[in-house]
């Protein structure tokens, strides 16, 4: 495919990243759930086109998001995790050592999620007494139970890959002339 076919694809798909994260910003209630659907439409540009074109797409809808979605608490959780995990994922499945993809997984999730929430402490001047619930380290409680749903994330990660391959992939070819 010449590369004007890759860059209407790759402007589709960073428009409608970026719709999504336009959205969240509006509907406080989607502050995780669409960064996560907004990151995870980068997997056709992965599996198409390559890690190159998908980071390229990332930065993009990153540098966007912060300038024109209201709620930048959004466009942090896109850039710390949700933007570039699921097209890593691709790479990281590669990985032979179920281990070694395990604790890779892991060392991601819990790093961007503790530098999400240190930075958006710094932006947002959130005070320290605010992080308690039920008497317990609001973050750490919070970081624990975000590894349970992180390997739900992940495990519809691999599945939209599937359904990607077996449903969208031939159409989308027949579309684009991939």
């Amino acid at each position: 495919m010449q590369n004007s076919g890759k860059v209407a694809l790759c402007g589709s798909i960073t428009a409608l990243s970026l719709a999504l994260l336009l959205i969240a910003g509006i509907l406080p209630i989607d502050t995780y759930s669409l960064p996560a659907v907004a990151g995870s439409v980068f997997v056709v540009i992965a599996i198409e086109f390559g890690f190159k074109w998908s980071l390229i797409s990332f930065f993009a809808v990153s540098i966007l998001s912060f300038l024109f979605v209201p709620n930048k608490e959004v466009s942090i959780i896109f850039i710390m995790f949700f933007g570039y995990y699921p097209f890593s994922k691709i790479y990281i499945e590669k990985i032979k050592s179920n281990f070694l993809k395990i604790a890779i997984k892991l060392l991601i999730f819990n790093t961007s999620n503790i530098l999400e929430f240190l930075l958006a402490i710094k932006l947002f001047s959130i005070p320290e007494e605010t992080q308690m619930i039920f008497g317990i380290s609001g973050p750490i409680f919070l970081l624990l139970a975000g590894n349970i749903v992180f390997w739900f994330y992940d495990i519809l990660v691999f599945n939209m890959m599937r359904l990607y391959f077996l449903k969208f992939r031939n159409k989308l070819k027949k579309i684009m002339h991939l």
